[in-house]
C-alpha cells in the first residue's frame, strides 16, 4: 500500500484525489509470483467497503467539489463508479449535525445523486454497485447518507434542477489502451474525429440544461484526442448559450480544463472541462 503524495508534470501538480491509496505490486511476495486472488474477491469489497478506481477517474469527482446538500446529476454514470465516489464525499464532508444540511427531497439524507444513463445493462450493474455499497433502498438509512436515484429517463430531469453536473461521455477510450490494447482495433478515423465528437458535444449540451444558475458543470473522457477534448470545449463555448457560462479555473493549473497522460501522471488519460453558470442579476 502505497499512499499517493501528488503527481507532478511540467506544467503543474496535480493533487492526489482525497482518500486515494495506491495499490501496487512490488514483485516481492513470498513465492515471487503474482497474487492469485484479486480485489475484487475481498470480503471487505463484497460487502462495500471499498472501491477500485483509476486515480484520474478520482480526480475527476474531485473536480465536481460535491458539497452536503447538493442535488448532482452524473449524466453518463455508466457502472456508478463515479456516482458512488461522489456519494462518499457528499458523506466525508458533512458536518457533525448532518440534520443541519439534510435535502429537502429527504429528512434522512445529506443530499442528492441523480445517475442517469440511457444504456439499461449499465443502469442493471450500477443498481448491483449501489447494493453492494448499501446504497440501494434507503428509506431507513442513517441520517447524512446521499439518497441515489437512478434513471434512464433524461426528461424526467427538470431544467435547472441540480447544484451540479457532471458528464463523463462516452468516447473513444485511447487513454485507457494501457489497460485495454485491444479496443484501438475497434475504432475508425471517422469515429474519433467525427462520431464520438458530434455526440460529446450534443450530451454536454443537453446536459448542461439541467444546472442551476450558480451552479457547476464538469465535462470529462478517458480519451487524449484533441477532437474529442479541446475540440468539443470549443465547440460548446461557441454555442448561443455559451454567454451562460463562465470558465471555472483548476487551482493547479492554468486555465479550466485539466489533462492527464498516463506516461507523465502514472494514471489513465482523462480529459476535464468544467464551467460555473452565471447566477441572474437582480434586472433579469
Amino acid at each position: 500500500f502505497k499512499a499517493r503524495g501528488s503527481v507532478d508534470s511540467d506544467n503543474s501538480t496535480i493533487p492526489v484525489p482525497s482518500g486515494c491509496i495506491r495499490l501496487a505490486f512490488n514483485g516481492r511476495t513470498p513465492t515471487s509470483v503474482r497474487p492469485s486472488k484479486s480485489l475484487w474477491s475481498l470480503r471487505a469489497w463484497k460487502e462495500g467497503w471499498f472501491e477500485v478506481q483509476d486515480m484520474g477517474s478520482q480526480i475527476i469527482v474531485d473536480a465536481v467539489d460535491v458539497q452536503p446538500g447538493d442535488v448532482v446529476v452524473d449524466y453518463c454514470a455508466g457502472n456508478g463508479g463515479k456516482t458512488l465516489a461522489l456519494a462518499s464525499q457528499m458523506w466525508e464532508r458533512r458536518k457533525p449535525s448532518s440534520a443541519s444540511f439534510t435535502c429537502s427531497a429527504s429528512s434522512n439524507h445529506t443530499g442528492v445523486i441523480i445517475a442517469h444513463d440511457v444504456v439499461d445493462d449499465r443502469l442493471k450493474q450500477l443498481c448491483g454497485s449501489l447494493a453492494r455499497a448499501r446504497l440501494e433502498g434507503q428509506d431507513d438509512v442513517p441520517s447524512g447518507i446521499p439518497k441515489v436515484i437512478t434513471t434512464s429517463n433524461a426528461t424526467s430531469l427538470g431544467t435547472e434542477m441540480a447544484d451540479a453536473v457532471l458528464v463523463d461521455a462516452p468516447c473513444s477510450s485511447l487513454g485507457v489502451l494501457r489497460r485495454r490494447p485491444g479496443h484501438r482495433w475497434a475504432l475508425t478515423e471517422d469515429m474519433v474525429r467525427r462520431e464520438f465528437p458530434a455526440m460529446q458535444l450534443d450530451i454536454l449540451q443537453n446536459a448542461s440544461r439541467l444546472v442551476k444558475p450558480g451552479g457547476k458543470l464538469v465535462y470529462a473522457t478517458c480519451s487524449i484526442c484533441h477532437e474529442e477534448n479541446e475540440g468539443v470545449v470549443a465547440k460548446f463555448e461557441s454555442l448561443k448559450c455559451a454567454e451562460q457560462w463562465t470558465p471555472w479555473d483548476f487551482s493547479e493549473a492554468e486555465g479550466h480544463c485539466l489533462a492527464l497522460l498516463p506516461h507523465v501522471h502514472d494514471s489513465d488519460g482523462f480529459f476535464l472541462a468544467r464551467w460555473e453558470r452565471v447566477r441572474y442579476s437582480k434586472l433579469d
